[in-house]
């Protein structure tokens, strides 16, 4: 055990293991009950856990923090000084010190919202309100200190910053920005040490438009999002080059009348991504692949669906085998919202889908392990609930997992695979 046993304190919060695996960090009340702050203490227990934080105003708390996955640089986010006012703080997880206080002085009533960390760790962003008004602003600061805070944006009366996220190489900053009367609602991005004004990547919204998700591709070379930018309230999927030298790209082509993307991720090569949409036909979501650049267009994944109404659909997807593979879940009509349900796996590369479950069964994807190679599925009937582990390839026959049916009206939970991919973990 790495943190003190503790009766009266509700115990550990969160917790994250530092970037080299060594130490970890942890929020919580083990030293005054209700009263949570940050820790830090080596994987192996080798010695007790050190105070991260510096001393705590009278009702003060650490919300929250961050590691930098390369270093040692630690930010959190506390109302150290003033009850209830909520600033940014860096300090080292291993060697600690005297935490900095790095955001800007708040106006009355701002507080810092959340924050993010570049990968090296050299420069914090975060979100601060500005009052008690709707408006959000974006700043970036050196995390040491060494510098002020920065707007990564033009000050505005009515800025109003939504998501943002951190390229994957440390060098600028997505986020969805909103500048107010004169400006151009959409997706933009800047440098993280603001040293240019940020650039429009998608087209100019109106007021009832919004970008819905958004994440890097091919690296930090790209920003794919979903957004309704063509037609109001038809959600779709976009990629634009990360420093605005290009226009954005239309990704899924045409859609069904009424139809939707719903969902995007990633592909691990960064060069592809897939998506579900009623593309063909409304209500039938199926499960599509597409080059990021837009350089071809898209290829359904899915086999053919059930004929009649209502249409079967591709509910969810998830890669394995090293992310070449999609495992998707089909359901199958005329229950669409609710099952039964048949999960099949189709490659990346081409060729055919495969069944793994029964057509007319009832499972429910819990996890897979960490080589790619099995799933956990819940698998329901009338007299209850079982965990059964499939192979993805086929190549076995299934296993039971637990010793007995769950009753009709017990659970499962917290079910997860072990790192060795041997043994599966879960409360029942």
């Amino acid at each position: 055990r790495l943190d003190p046993h503790r009766p009266l304190a509700d115990g550990q919060a969160d917790f994250a293991i530092a970037g080299h695996s060594l130490g970890v960090v942890y929020r919580s009340d083990q030293d005054s009950d209700e009263v949570f702050e940050l820790y830090a203490v080596p994987i192996d227990g080798a010695f007790a856990p050190m105070k991260r934080n510096a001393a705590l105003v009278g009702g003060g708390d650490v919300l929250d923090f961050r590691l930098a996955s390369v270093g040692e640089r630690l930010l959190y986010r506390a109302d150290q000084d003033t009850n209830e006012s909520f600033e940014l703080y860096s300090t080292q997880a291993a060697t600690g010190g005297t935490p900095l206080r790095i955001s800007a002085t708040l106006p009355v009533n701002g507080r810092v919202t959340d924050m993010e960390l570049t990968p090296d760790g050299a420069h914090a962003l975060y979100r601060t309100t500005v009052g008690i008004t709707s408006r959000y602003e974006l700043r970036t600061v050196p995390s040491d200190g060494s510098g002020p805070a920065l707007l990564l944006h033009p000050d505005s009366t009515e800025s109003v910053v939504g998501a943002y996220r951190v390229s994957p190489d440390g060098a600028r900053v997505a986020f969805d920005w909103n500048p107010g009367a004169g400006g151009s609602k959409g997706l933009y991005s800047a440098p993280v040490d603001a040293s240019a004004p940020p650039v429009l990547l998608s087209l100019p919204l109106t007021s009832a438009q919004r970008i819905a998700s958004f994440f890097f591709a091919q690296g930090s070379a790209r920003v794919a999002y979903m957004a309704d930018q063509r037609y109001t309230r038809v959600m779709e999927l976009f990629s634009a080059p990360i420093d605005g030298s290009q226009a954005s790209v239309n990704l899924n082509r045409r859609l069904a009348t009424e139809g939707d993307v719903t969902l995007a991720s990633l592909a691990a090569d960064g060069e592809e991504i897939l998506y579900l949409a009623d593309q063909r036909t409304r209500d039938a979501q199926e499960l599509f692949s597409v080059p990021v650049d837009a350089s071809a267009p898209p290829a359904r994944m899915n086999g053919a669906l059930d004929d009649g109404l209502p249409y079967g659909r591709v509910a969810e997807f998830s890669f394995v085998d090293g992310g070449r593979d999609v495992l998707y879940r089909l359901i199958e009509p005329p229950s669409v919202s609710g099952g039964p349900y048949e999960y099949r796996r189709v490659s990346l590369d081409g060729g055919p889908s495969t069944s793994l479950t029964s057509p007319r069964g009832d499972e429910i994807l819990q996890a897979v392990s960490p080589d790619g190679k099995s799933g956990v599925f819940l698998r329901g009937g009338d007299q209850g609930y079982d965990l059964v582990r499939i192979a993805l390839d086929g190549s076995s026959p299934e296993v039971w997992l637990d010793q007995a049916t769950v009753n009709i009206s017990g659970t499962f939970a917290r079910i997860s695979v072990s790192r060795d991919s041997r043994h599966a973990l879960f409360v029942a």
